[in-house]
């Protein structure tokens, strides 16, 4: 059992190690602004791959399943001591335990991330200055796990590459209806996590903009838009028929008791959420998957993280091309080796 609660991860000489601790890569002393924005990321993606796959939520409901019974069963028996408060806890319950298995299930993929980045995977220790040996290893000085130095691609001493930790401001999520960066946090193809660009392609840099060119910009717009639209049409029909309701009847009510200027307001907030409801299932991003929309991009020749040309980059062992600029890896071809 207790080799259960433990956070592994294994280094590229097959040893296990313990896996990286968020809270202590964020708040030691010896933490720099890198290791901080590398842990908040990291902290971001526990939370979001917590909420998503349908296995963890079959999880939550299991739990929650049998924490009821066990409390009929016990109310029953104790002639109701146990009151409904009780749920809550059971509630809370289930969603530690779903982060933690969350936290476990993708310890390999945090520890990629902190290895692309020149920290070690398992104590997030600087690699800059450990020394290579003859197998392209490079052995962390502080807990001494070993990491192949081919997937140091973004160190965190280079400084002239832009961060890849924006957020996205408050303007182009209220109005443009832009994803946070929550919803738009996705691994790579070599479980690094990055934030993807959004369907309509807000988040593209202005030299990228430039770059892709309106029409190239055109056509990827039209291939993300398929991306989830029966999903937000559906939902933007449910929505405009809840609303429409109250209108309906408020319109075939031959009497209203309401004063005038009520009626008005009511009407103007009604209209409101009316429109905002159909801009919404046109702008929105319900049901386009960050996984999806990165693919899709990758596809036509661009990182789906920045935005950066890989038409021209060579295809690694793994069958991946690594984006010149951010260092995001995104798969074109079958592994031509193991591993």
């Amino acid at each position: 059992m207790s080799d259960f609660f433990k956070s592994e991860v294994t280094d590229d000489r097959g040893v296990k190690f313990p896996g990286l601790d968020l809270k202590e890569l964020k708040k030691s002393e010896e933490a720099t602004d890198q290791r901080k924005r590398l842990a908040e990321r990291l902290e971001l993606a526990v939370k979001v791959e917590s909420g998503r796959g349908a296995k963890l939520w079959l999880i939550r409901i299991g739990i929650f399943t049998l924490a009821t019974c066990l409390v009929l069963v016990v109310r029953a028996l104790t002639k109701g001591a146990f009151g409904p408060a009780w749920y809550w806890v059971f509630f809370v319950a289930a969603g530690i335990t779903v982060r933690y298995l969350t936290r476990k299930e993708i310890n390999h993929k945090i520890s990629a991330s902190a290895v692309t980045e020149g920290f070690c995977g398992s104590c997030g220790y600087s690699l800059q200055s450990s020394p290579r040996a003859d197998d392209g290893c490079v052995t962390c000085a502080e807990c001494g796990a070993c990491w192949n130095a081919g997937r140091i691609r973004r160190p965190h001493w280079n400084t002239d590459v832009p961060t890849m930790d924006e957020k996205v401001g408050f303007r182009e999520i209220a109005i443009h209806l832009t994803p946070s960066r929550e919803f738009l946090t996705v691994a790579d193809d070599r479980g690094r996590y990055v934030r993807s660009l959004d369907r309509w392609l807000r988040l593209l840099r202005p030299d990228k903009r430039a770059k892709w060119g309106d029409a190239t910009i055109a056509e990827c717009r039209r291939r993300l838009a398929r991306i989830g639209r029966v999903m937000r049409i559906i939902e933007a029909l449910i929505g405009c028929t809840l609303f429409m309701f109250p209108v309906v009847f408020w319109l075939r009510s031959p009497t209203s008791v309401m004063p005038r200027e009520v009626e008005i307001v009511i009407g103007i907030n009604l209209a409101g959420a009316l429109l905002f409801t159909i801009w919404k299932g046109y702008r929105g991003s319900r049901g386009c998957k960050p996984t999806r929309v990165v693919r899709e991009i990758a596809a036509m020749g661009f990182c789906g993280a920045c935005g950066e040309s890989i038409a021209a980059a060579p295809v690694e062992a793994d069958g991946c091309k690594v984006c010149p600029s951010c260092a995001a890896a995104w798969r074109s071809a079958p592994a031509t080796e193991p591993g």
